[in-house]
């Protein structure tokens, strides 16, 4: 009898350990849905995440092309803090756009299924085309900040927008209180700078998003519906796109099998979500991809049914029960600090009841 073929899909992070660490928990919590994974780093950042890898994870290294003014062993945003060179940051995303060519013959290599990859590597769904392989934008950033900037994207942000353009609400966004003042628009002038050469030409470090939104099959986020829930809804109505809120995915929490009803404690229904993930890319894969991502319509019934999940575990009573010990250790806080926890102030805001 014939066996069933485990899906294998390729994560591949910024170079940042604030993105790898969302991406190696991502990818340990993928591990319960028997998919083999094939997580792609540069050689050093290999080295430092060696011991935090479980079985079933494959370790895969790309290396770093070399740019003039980027010192030699830096290889993450990290490495340029410890020399105090995080002006040289630019340098750093010069030399992981060169890693577009070789990622492409990496993935050639792997026979991936799917590919999972992060929002600031733009260029990574237009490799993945070109093989036939669809892909997932992961982020790391809140639901909140990027609805907010995706909205603003599709309904008629000025190409070269001023402080005040920033500062205005996306049409439909669900939020009043959520806006820039006009200093932080200020502050946030130079990230819609376009580059005037390399690889990004004509690209700023906000469109570098956008594109990487836009060209992927869907979007997943590392957030939960409790805390961001119409922030999500919001991202998929205005762009047509598939969002999956994977949860809150917390380096120190071990792994629990798919069975267990809450995988991180203090997101409801990120079981069924990261079910979700997994039935998507199963289905996905077995589509035709010369067509990535011609049409939004196919994705619609999945986004209800993503919605109708999220609906249905916030609607559940007993579901309140995983955010008990959270709400205590929250309350220990304040008493600590004698400052609200922003958590339980960003589920009140969503209008839910959180326990006494």
């Amino acid at each position: 009898m014939a066996t069933q073929h485990q899906l294998h899909v390729v994560m591949f992070p910024w170079l940042a350990h604030g993105h790898i660490t969302p991406f190696l928990e991502l990818a340990k919590s993928l591990l319960s849905y028997e998919l083999r994974i094939s997580f792609v780093s540069t050689p050093l950042n290999i080295a430092r995440i060696k011991k935090k890898i479980v079985p079933g994870i494959e370790l895969v290294e790309l290396p770093l092309p070399s740019v003039d003014g980027l010192p030699v062993g830096v290889e993450s945003t990290a490495g340029l803090s410890e020399i105090g060179r995080t002006d040289l940051i630019p340098l750093l995303f010069q030399a992981v756009d060169l890693c577009e060519q070789p990622f492409a013959t990496l993935l050639k290599l792997l026979s991936s299924d799917f590919v999972i990859h992060d929002t600031t590597l733009f260029w990574t769904p237009r490799v993945a085309a070109k093989l036939g392989i669809p892909t997932i934008n992961f982020t790391g950033i809140s639901m909140t900040s990027l609805s907010f900037v995706m909205g603003q994207h599709r309904h008629g942000l000025p190409e070269i927008p001023t402080a005040s353009d920033l500062c205005a609400l996306p049409l439909g966004f669900p939020s009043e209180v959520v806006r820039n003042r006009l200093f932080e628009a200020r502050n946030q002038l130079p990230l819609y700078q376009k580059k005037q050469h390399g690889i990004c030409e004509g690209l700023s470090f906000v469109d570098r998003h956008c594109v990487s939104v836009e060209e992927s099959w869907a979007t997943a986020c590392n957030t939960c519906l409790e805390l961001e829930g119409k922030f999500v809804d919001y991202f998929q109505r205005s762009t047509g796109w598939l969002m999956f809120p994977v949860g809150i995915l917390l380096q120190s929490l071990p792994l629990r099998p798919a069975a267990e009803p809450c995988v991180r404690g203090c997101c409801l229904g990120e079981t069924s979500m990261l079910l979700g993930l997994r039935r998507f890319m199963v289905e996905k894969s077995k589509e035709d991809q010369n067509s990535i991502p011609a049409s939004k319509g196919v994705q619609s019934d999945c986004r209800a049914e993503v919605l109708e999940l999220g609906s249905a575990y916030r609607r559940s009573p007993s579901s309140w029960k995983c955010l008990d010990l959270t709400d205590k250790y929250l309350k220990d806080r304040r008493c600590r600090t004698g400052k609200p926890s922003p958590v339980i102030v960003g589920i009140r805001a969503q209008g839910f009841d959180t326990p006494s």
